[in-house]
């Protein structure tokens, strides 16, 4: 009876101290569970009516290209219009808007020129001006920053003989540039010879 009674009481204490600790995780949980579910309220801003928040201007991109919007004006020069000597305004027409007529337009007036504009421009092209600015040295220090490719289709656009040196080259094509003239008719045409060479 005495161990009966013994263990009755082990048993009593132990689930006594189970509920007591039950009690106390239960607690624990309503109080994790009571803070995770209390939002705290964050005041709006208060504005005044009348205060606006002020707009910054908006300034669009435009190139430099398009900023400069001024017609290009061709002044007439020493020699014959591009548009006179044959075998040049051929050349011109029928070649596709490319990098060649590009440089030569920004070489000429200083821009790139659009596609629809550039052959209207070379066309009455009849030879260089200078001033103040523009001189012959200015034009070829441009002409010698090309590629040997470049200048050597701008040569044969202008129906200008090729030579072995670039500086020989750029000299011939500026000579043409000042003062544009027809082939003489003992002179060969050199567009086979320089599509051969190529």
């Amino acid at each position: 009876m005495a161990e009966t009674t013994l263990n009755q009481d082990v048993k009593e204490s132990a689930t006594d101290s189970s509920v007591s600790q039950s009690s106390q995780t239960g607690s624990a949980l309503v109080t994790k569970k009571r803070r995770r579910s209390e939002t705290f309220v964050v005041p709006p801003r208060i504005q005044p009516k009348d205060e606006k928040r002020a707009k910054k201007p908006v300034t669009h991109y435009t190139p430099d290209d398009l900023r400069e919007n001024k017609p290009v004006t061709i002044h007439p020069g020493a020699g014959k219009r591009l548009s006179d000597i044959p075998h040049v305004e051929f050349r011109i027409r029928s070649k596709k808007v490319d990098q060649t007529l590009k440089l030569l337009h920004r070489l000429l007036w200083s821009r790139p020129g659009q596609a629809k504009e550039l052959r209207n421009h070379l066309l009455p092209f009849s030879g260089l001006v200078y001033d103040s600015t523009k001189n012959r040295n200015s034009f070829k220090s441009k002409i010698e920053k090309w590629k040997l490719k470049e200048i050597k289709e701008v040569c044969r656009l202008f129906a200008v003989p090729l030579a072995s040196e670039k500086a020989t080259m750029i000299e011939k094509l500026l000579d043409f540039l000042e003062n544009p003239q027809a082939l003489e008719p003992g002179t060969p045409n050199i567009s086979s010879s320089s599509s051969s060479s190529s």
